[in-house]
């Protein structure tokens, strides 16, 4: 969203006199990768503060992934995700509520290393925002990427 067009939409929610750029946000991030032999896990975490006229403690989202690559013939690959977005909970009328939709993720896939600038891979990801896991929306995708 251009700035401009992030003024217009929050200029409503604004205090008298307060801008957008009163408010901040700020991020804490860090990740780890580690690998042994044919095994890479990479993993990161996001701790967000934003800063809001409407919640006066601020909003606290956070977010993580842990994934794990497996090569087990050359240039083959076997990869597996989880990823999980948190929102934290704030008050309302009918109780405590999440400011938004937790989600949780799982993929997994296979791929292969076609050359050092050109991969090819299928995956199938399960997304869960609250209503469980459901096999029958599974999102599958084969991909094709190029890098330079």
């Amino acid at each position: 969203m251009s700035e401009p067009g992030a003024r217009r939409l929050a200029s409503p929610y604004l205090p008298a006199g307060a801008a957008v750029e009163d408010y901040a946000q700020t991020v804490w991030a860090g990740s780890l990768r580690w690998g042994w032999r044919h095994l890479e896990v990479n993993t990161e975490l996001f701790f967000n503060r934003f800063e809001t006229p409407i919640y006066e403690p601020g909003l606290d989202p956070r977010s993580y992934y842990l994934e794990a690559i497996y090569m087990f013939l050359p240039g083959w690959y076997a990869a597996g995700r989880y990823d999980a977005m948190r929102f934290d909970e704030v008050p309302s009328a009918a109780g405590a509520v999440t400011w938004d939709q937790n989600l949780e993720r799982v993929e997994l896939g296979v791929g292969y290393r076609i050359s050092r600038e050109l991969r090819a891979k299928a995956v199938g990801q399960l997304t869960d925002s609250g209503s469980g896991w459901d096999v029958k929306r599974l999102l599958p995708a084969v991909q094709l990427a190029f890098r330079f």
